[in-house]
């Protein structure tokens, strides 16, 4: 049986990108935990909720209260998590380029009258919000 040769490129620069995140997190097994996570993001086969990434980590029989209270004690701030994910995306844009943004459909408001599923209207606040972050991140860098 022959073995395909693996690249260490993707998990080299997935560290990185998690690297940039320590910052974020006032203890190291708080960081670990998440990084875990993220990894279990990778290999659950069911929904990604924090129950079924638990169990892809075969950490089932453990307790998982220390899991939940990631979120629910705001040990995990997405807010500034997407800080470092917007800034570390925006040093690969030059000044002239255009800064592609994708939202989840499931999660931004969408305003079309002819789109489906639509929620929300343009002008909520979660969406100036969205656009604010973005347009400080982008000046933030000397971009935008």
């Amino acid at each position: 049986m022959t073995t395909i040769p693996q690249n260490s490129e993707l998990i080299k620069h997935l560290n990185e990108i998690l690297a940039a995140h320590r910052p974020l997190f006032s203890q190291q097994r708080i960081y670990e935990r998440v990084v875990q996570l993220v990894l279990a993001e990778l290999l659950a086969f069911a929904r990604h909720t924090v129950t079924q990434l638990v169990m892809s980590l075969g950490r089932n029989e453990e307790d998982w209260s220390a899991w939940y209270r990631l979120f629910s004690l705001r040990r995990f701030v997405y807010e500034a998590a997407s800080r470092v994910v917007c800034g570390l995306t925006l040093a690969h844009v030059t000044e002239d380029e255009v800064y592609v943004v994708a939202g989840d459909a499931t999660q931004t408001p969408r305003s079309s009258r002819k789109m489906e599923g639509r929620a929300g209207c343009a002008t909520c606040a979660h969406r100036r919000s969205c656009w604010a972050f973005i347009r400080r991140s982008a000046g933030s860098t000397g971009r935008g």
